[in-house]
This record gives structure tokens, C-alpha cells and sequence, in this order.
């Protein structure tokens, strides 16, 4: 049976322990692999993405997040929080907006912690080669001269477990989602 509750309250814990079993979302397929090493990646100005300056009312297109990039083998757990007065919206791959409705998409603000102290309704996953994308809106009326986000969270190294298929899943293991759905 695999866990379901992700996203669990408090502060930022590692989603799985080494020998655990995981489903990676990856692609629109589930990947199965055996953690073997967890680390922690704790919130540091070298986890910190300036977008630049943004003028009143503008944009930064999304921008990689080249520093949270993952190596062959390896996902990432992370959360983020806005530090400067502005919104960003969060992306796996390019195109694919997290945090979103058929309709809209959320933002993560510098008063989101007003809500959310502890961000775990920002947390997101990044797979080996799949990138994570971050873009910017000053929705004040003032320019900026920095526009900045911090991450923080866990690696894990993995092997695969080449046998197990979604119609043949091991008994138990957690759904990461590496991508968007």
C-alpha cells in the first residue's frame, strides 16, 4: 500500500528513510527505486535564486533553478520561501505550472508564511535531469531592486527496482511526484 500523506504538517522532515522504497513520478509513468542515502540541504544564501530587479507591475520569465539541479540517481525535497515584496510562481519543466487549478495558479509571497509558517504547501520534488523553474511578478507599485527565493530540504541517492511496474508495485512504497500531473 503506498503512503499518501505527502504533504504532512510541521516542520520539514525527509519523506523517506534510506532503504525505503519510492514511486517517482517522472514523465507520467512511475519509476520504482530503493533509496540509499538521505541528506540534508539546510536554507543557506547558496540556495538563494535572485530573479534581478523587476520594475512596478512587471515580470521575470521563468528562470532554471540551476542550484537545485539533482545528479544522475538522485531526487530532491524541497520548500521555498519568498524573501523580497513579491510573488513567484513555481514550475517543473518549463511549461508545467505547481500550485494550480484549472484555472489559476498560485503564488508564494514574503506574506505567505503569514498563512502557511512552516511552508509545507510549497513543498516540491525535482528528479535527476528535470528542472525546476521560478518566475517573478512585482505586483506592488514600486520597482525592485531584488527579487529573491530560498530553498531548503533533502537529496536522496537511489538505485532502481527494474521489476516492480504500476500493474506489479511493490508492496509498500511512497508516491513522490517529480513532475507535474
Amino acid at each position: 500500500m503506498p503512503d499518501v500523506m505527502l504533504y504532512k504538517a510541521g516542520p520539514m522532515q525527509p519523506v523517506c528513510q534510506a532503504g525505503d522504497t519510492v514511486g517517482l513520478w517522472i514523465g507520467k509513468l512511475w519509476k520504482f527505486v530503493k533509496v540509499t542515502l538521505v541528506e540534508g540541504l539546510p536554507f543557506s544564501s547558496p540556495l538563494v535564486q535572485n530573479l534581478g530587479a523587476i520594475v512596478a507591475g512587471g515580470t521575470v520569465q521563468p528562470v532554471q533553478l540551476t542550484i537545485l539541479d539533482m545528479n544522475n540517481y538522485e531526487f530532491g525535497q524541497f520548500r521555498f520561501k519568498v524573501l523580497d515584496d513579491f510573488a513567484a510562481e513555481l514550475y517543473l519543466g518549463r511549461a508545467d505550472k505547481r500550485f494550480s487549478t484549472k484555472s489559476v495558479n498560485s503564488r508564494v509571497t514574503v506574506f505567505t508564511d503569514q498563512v502557511e509558517e512552516i511552508y509545507n504547501i510549497t513543498e516540491f520534488f525535482i528528479c535527476e535531469d528535470n528542472h525546476a523553474f521560478v518566475a517573478g511578478y512585482n505586483e506592488t507599485g514600486y520597482a525592485l531592486t531584488q527579487a529573491r527565493v530560498a530553498f531548503w530540504g533533502f537529496r536522496y541517492a537511489y538505485e532502481e527496482l527494474p521489476n516492480f511496474t504500476i500493474k506489479n508495485p511493490p508492496p509498500t512504497y511512497t508516491r513522490i511526484p517529480a513532475q507535474d500531473f
